[in-house]
């Protein structure tokens, strides 16, 4: 009897481990081919264990069955100093190169660096992940990652950009680009698709792309996150900004847990963003934010406000102020994490009070008052009823309403508790 497709997918999407998917694979030829792509679907490679496969041994399969690796979608690769191993093998760098041109149809791509330097990669591997890279097509790429991994050749970063598909992301997280610039490339003639990029503990890499040398790629920079812990960091994500003016849609800053008090003094903005319509802020714990008041209040007056002013972002439509929420249970886990009954508790307090009336002002003045205040609460742990999250909602919504009076009473404001 033939099944149909959709069948087919949903059982083979409902197999749980990997020993059921290749029993399953073995069992039907019908089943094969869906329980491949589910196997094949994701491949890490690193020469350290816990999981990887290696390199060569990777390698060696492909070329036996060349058909399994076009089924490989998402390559997470572990490079760091690892595969000394390599040293003194023949063939090693036919094989590498090999194994990488046969990977033709990946579209997500994470680069681990296990806190290394680009330079101390094993030369065969940077190599051929450089060319590549480089050898990739436009739109090859939806999502990639770089993490852990210093002074990235800017020729890697040139053949990312270029290799984007529409509305990609780009992640560099702990992680930084090489301080020298390109002098070889070819001009990037191309218009550049719409895409996302986060920058988390990345230090310098804003300051790298708002270079004229990275300027074609950031005309199609839509969404932007960037963290505020500092103001020397806030600077060069700035510089970004404006570098991206003209088509930065929606800028999210995300505000970590700790640090010493921020200085923003010497802080400059963009003029003008005239394209963003979102602006989000991304808290560890509301709560600690507003209770300490003085943290908040600096990234709110030296950040924030000023972005909220008419003639700096002319079509802002909504602003999110976004932070985790935990059942007291899940609290007693986590102080990190507000519970609804103590962020209520925080909210009565004036501190608190005081850093939501600097927004509620700011949003109420003339040019301002059509744009939507939206506070987004995360629930911890996720998969909470839709009862529990709609009690929290109105546990918390009439604090918050009093505080923010002006948007609250011109119907502007929304409380979402998200299970």
């Amino acid at each position: 009897m033939d099944l149909p497709p959709e069948l087919i997918a949903a059982i083979v999407s409902d197999v749980g481990s990997t020993a059921d998917l290749r029993a399953c694979t073995l069992a039907a030829r019908r089943f094969r081919f869906p329980c491949q792509q589910r196997l094949l679907g994701t491949l890490w490679l690193g020469d350290k264990g816990g999981g990887r496969k290696g390199y060569l041994e990777a390698a060696a399969r492909f070329e036996r069955w060349p058909h399994l690796a076009p089924l490989v979608r998402t390559l997470d690769l572990a490079v760091g100093r690892v595969p000394y191993r390599w040293a003194g093998v023949d063939g090693a760098e036919e094989a590498i190169a090999g194994l990488f041109a046969r990977l033709a149809c990946v579209t997500a791509l994470t680069v681990f660096g296990d806190n290394d330097d680009w330079r101390n990669v094993t030369p065969i591997l940077a190599d051929a992940l450089a060319r590549w890279l480089a050898g990739r097509p436009p739109g090859a790429f939806r999502h990639v990652s770089f993490v852990f991994l210093w002074d990235i050749p800017r020729a890697v970063v040139h053949a990312v950009f270029r290799a984007l598909a529409p509305h990609a992301q780009v992640n560099f997280e702990m992680a930084t680009l090489d301080g020298a610039p390109s002098r070889e490339l070819a001009p990037y003639m191309h218009t550049m698709p719409p895409f996302g990029l986060h920058v988390q503990a990345g230090p310098r890499v804003e300051r790298t792309l708002a270079e004229p040398e990275f300027r074609p790629y950031v005309q199609g920079l839509r969404t932007l996150l960037v963290p505020v812990k500092h103001g020397p960091a806030v600077l060069d994500s700035m510089r970004l900004c404006e570098a991206a003016a003209g088509n930065l849609e929606h800028l999210q800053l995300l505000r970590e847990a700790g640090g010493l008090d921020p200085d923003y003094a010497d802080l400059v903005l963009p003029p003008c963003l005239p394209a963003l319509t979102h602006l989000t802020l991304d808290v560890a714990s509301l709560a600690a934010e507003l209770r300490t008041g003085t943290r908040l209040a600096a990234l709110l007056t030296g950040v924030v406000l000023p972005l909220l002013r008419p003639a700096v972002t002319p079509r802002l439509a909504a602003v999110t102020l976004r932070s985790p929420l935990a059942s007291d249970r899940a609290r007693e886990l986590s102080l990190l994490v507000d519970s609804p009954g103590f962020l209520v508790h925080v909210l009565r307090e004036e501190a608190a009070q005081a850093c939501l009336r600097l927004i509620d002002d700011a949003l109420a003045s003339p040019g301002r008052r059509t744009a939507r205040l939206a506070l987004v609460f995360t629930m911890h742990p996720a998969g909470q009823s839709l009862a529990r999250a709609a009690a929290h909602r109105q546990l918390i919504l009439p604090e918050l309403a009093r505080s923010l009076q002006g948007v609250a009473r011109e119907g502007r404001l929304d409380v979402v508790v998200d299970v």
